[in-house]
C-alpha cells in the first residue's frame, strides 16, 4: 500500500498531462473479481478508487495504473467512470 501511496504522490505530479488511469490487472492468473470488473475502465485523477481501494493496494495484487491524457482519450474514443461509480 505504501507503494501505491508513492505512485499516487508521483501521479499527481503529472496530473495536468495525465489526468486519467486506466486499471489494468497485472500478470497472474487468479485475479479478484472486483478487479476483473475494473479492468481498462478509466479513471479520473480525482476518483476516489484511486485512494480507496488503488491497483496494487491488496495482499498479492498485482494490478496497476496506466496513465492516459485526456488527447489519448479522446482519439481513442475512451470515456471516463463517473466521480460516483
Amino acid at each position: 500500500m505504501a507503494q501505491e501511496r508513492g505512485h499516487y504522490q508521483q501521479w499527481q505530479k503529472v496530473k495536468q498531462d495525465f489526468p486519467y488511469g486506466i486499471w489494468r490487472v497485472g500478470n497472474c492468473q487468479n485475479h479478484r473479481e472486483a478487479h476483473l470488473a475494473r479492468d481498462g475502465k478509466i479513471y479520473a485523477f480525482d476518483h476516489p478508487i484511486w485512494t480507496q481501494s488503488p491497483p496494487g493496494g491488496e495482499f498479492n495484487c498485482h494490478c496497476y495504473r496506466e496513465l492516459i491524457s485526456a488527447k489519448d482519450m479522446k482519439e481513442r474514443g475512451l470515456s471516463p467512470e463517473p466521480l460516483d461509480s
